[in-house]
């Protein structure tokens, strides 16, 4: 009503507006709606659509609220979590991340996720990347040598799958973890083991 006080003449185009139901239920209506002139171009009527958005919205809260949770886990995450695309660049990398790099997040992306990976693992890699693209939802599981920035090898376990955007985007998530102590710890163990035993011949 507020709309046709001012509006003697045009349109008014995906006007959101709340309207309560004869059974009491508020839904979200999506309104389109016009001036049309009588023939005598004396009166001005007002006609249009509504359609009921009601469940459309709350998906999209829903997908808001998903969203800002997988935000929250990822800006807190110890692990890095990277998100790439299907040329292998990244798109999203958590904040985890400037421990391996040197870098904010915000400047890793639109870079090769295998920019730092050791040459001896890179093929491997890239054939579990495509892998992963290759067959959405599938995880791939790896490990591999990487770069830190200050020139160190660090290990990393990392999990990857690919999947679709809403947009149809294909995407794929890896989720890394520096496993170099654990492995240097393992072998150190195993070293000691072999020890014991040619002690013991």
């Amino acid at each position: 009503q507020r709309w046709i006080g001012r509006q003697r003449h045009g349109k008014a185009r995906n006007l959101e507006m709340r309207l309560c139901r004869r059974d009491g239920r508020v839904v979200t209506a999506l309104a389109n709606i016009r001036a049309v002139s009588s023939e005598n171009n004396t009166d001005v009527v007002y006609e249009g659509t509504r359609t009921d958005i009601s469940d459309l919205k709350a998906a999209r809260a829903a997908l808001e609220d998903s969203e800002e949770h997988f935000r929250a886990l990822c800006e807190h995450a110890l692990d890095i979590i990277t998100v790439i695309n299907a040329d292998g660049e990244t798109v999203y990398s958590s904040p985890s991340s400037t421990l391996m790099s040197g870098r904010p997040p915000e400047e890793q992306v639109g870079q090769d996720v295998l920019r730092a990976v050791h040459r001896d693992d890179l093929a491997t890699v890239s054939e579990f990347v495509a892998q992963a693209f290759a067959r959405p939802g599938m995880p791939q599981h790896f490990t591999c040598r990487v770069f830190r920035h200050d020139g160190a090898v660090r290990f990393l376990d990392a999990v990857g799958t690919a999947f679709l955007t809403r947009h149809g985007e294909l995407r794929a998530v890896i989720h890394a973890r520096d496993v170099t102590e654990r492995l240097e710890t393992e072998a150190q163990l195993a070293e000691m083991q072999k020890i014991r035993v040619a002690d013991m011949v």
